[in-house]
């Protein structure tokens, strides 16, 4: 029986475990970052269709109010004076049958690791919706 083969052994885990570790947390970050930009992406697409609908179904409805429609669609954990939106046309309301685009765009602050070492690392998220 040697015991340097154990020993051995031993260390080795301790090494394949320090190099697998760091790699592991990597990608549980990384999942947990996708998700956090997936749901803010479907509240903007969310916040952007109901602008919209706004733009669509109310009668003589102004940017100003299609904006800040899609603004109380945001959930609470959204800065609304962030949000950026535009319209096409830009001149609302518009004629009966012109399609109406909603462009909305929202800078969403990054979560993971080493992203707060750096101030204002964000990605910007847009999305548009166009009704009749």
């Amino acid at each position: 029986m040697r015991r340097t083969t154990v020993a051995s052994e031993v260390g080795s885990a301790l090494v394949e475990a320090a190099i697998v570790m760091p790699i592991f947390f990597l990608m549980v970050a990384g999942t947990i970052e996708f998700g956090h930009l997936y749901t803010s992406l479907i509240v903007l697409r969310n916040a952007s269709a109901v602008a919209a609908r706004a733009a669509v179904l109310g009668t003589e409805q102004t940017t100003t109010q299609v904006c800040n429609a899609a603004r109380a669609a945001l959930n609470a954990g959204f800065e609304p004076f962030l949000l950026k939106c535009l319209t096409s046309p830009s001149i609302l309301p518009a004629t009966s049958g012109t399609p109406i685009t909603v462009t909305l765009s929202y800078p969403v602050p990054l979560f993971s690791v080493g992203a707060g070492a750096v101030p204002g690392t964000t990605w910007t998220l847009t999305t548009q919706t166009v009704m009749q």
